[in-house]
């Protein structure tokens, strides 16, 4: 019995995305340990895991019927049959959902760091154009029982603004995050900034965002690798957030003393916590530097004040 190639290309991208899928479990437990977590967070990374379970269960249901119930068929030359389109509406529909609550989190943190309405109002406009078109994509695959026609072109439409979406928000937090650090954080080694430079495209989007732009190219180019990158799609918006929400960045060592002698208390200490990045700025009025941890965990406490203290007082040159 013959395996094509298409099959076995859904077998892999099925294992891939039950890979990332258990380590998003293992995440999103960890996250939930963590005492006085925000209440919307807590939703947000709830409705993400309940949108990515949903579609791992629809990957495992096509991989089933296609391996087991419909196997080496060439669904191109036979076409679908209509127990899999069910399947592959609830996949397109859970990854959209994650891909919406993913970008919504870093307009949020976006909006902290810059205050631009204009550029937020713009991101938060194409997050709901291209959750409208991909969710229209999944209704007309069942109505139309077809993958093609219409709902490929909406298909298309959908993907094509949401790859731009993750890439303009992407490219603004990568560009907010290099100014920042260029303007505070001095003398870093080769390693170490090559290690936050890692980190920093993790927790800005730019992995997840390159993961989407392979997807785009491979569905406009009709290539069956696509279904490798679509499938583990919604994990990778999944574990930015994780990233960034538990990703603790090691900072300056500090003393337990401080420069005029007297000890601090544990609530002046930094602690390690889920960091998006550390900076360090000297105000005018003090000596020494001063390290601030810039969270999404914390982004309606300090990160404003933080923002503002940099903005009024830069390092020189």
């Amino acid at each position: 019995m013959g395996v094509n190639a298409g099959n076995a290309l859904l077998l892999i991208a099925s294992w891939i995305n039950l890979l990332f899928y258990m380590l998003e479990i293992v995440l999103v437990f960890k996250y939930f340990q963590r005492p006085r977590r925000p209440l919307w967070h807590k939703i947000g990374v709830a409705t993400f895991m309940v949108a990515d379970t949903i579609c791992t269960v629809g990957v495992c249901w096509q991989a089933y019927l296609v391996l087991l119930v419909f196997p080496c068929v060439d669904l191109g030359e036979t076409g679908f049959p209509p127990s899999l389109f069910w399947p592959v509406s609830l996949t397109i529909l859970a990854t959209y959902a994650t891909a919406s609550v993913e970008q919504a989190f870093l307009c949020s943190l976006f909006f902290s760091l810059t205050q631009r309405r204009f550029i937020t109002g713009l991101f938060v406009f194409s997050i709901f154009f291209h959750l409208g078109f991909s969710w229209a994509s999944s209704v007309l695959v069942l109505k139309a029982q077809s993958p093609g026609g219409s709902a490929f072109t909406t298909t298309q439409i959908g993907a094509i603004s949401c790859a731009v979406t993750d890439v303009s928000i992407a490219a603004a937090l990568a560009f907010s995050f290099y100014r920042m650090e260029s303007r505070t954080v001095k003398g870093r080694t080769t390693q170490t900034l090559l290690r936050r430079l890692g980190v920093l495209s993790l927790t800005s989007g730019v992995v997840v965002a390159s993961i989407t732009l392979l997807t785009v190219i491979a569905l406009l180019k009709g290539l069956n690798v696509y279904i490798i990158f679509f499938f583990c799609q919604g994990r990778a918006y999944a574990l930015t957030i994780l990233a960034n929400f538990l990703l603790g960045l090691p900072g300056i060592s500090e003393p337990d003393c401080d420069p005029n002698g007297s000890t601090r208390n544990a609530s002046t200490r930094r602690t390690d916590t889920g960091v998006v990045f550390h900076v360090n700025y000297t105000p005018r009025s003090a000596n020494t530097a001063q390290p601030e941890s810039l969270n999404l965990e914390e982004l309606s406490d300090n990160v404003s004040d933080n923002v503002k203290a940099l903005k009024a007082h830069p390092d020189p040159d």
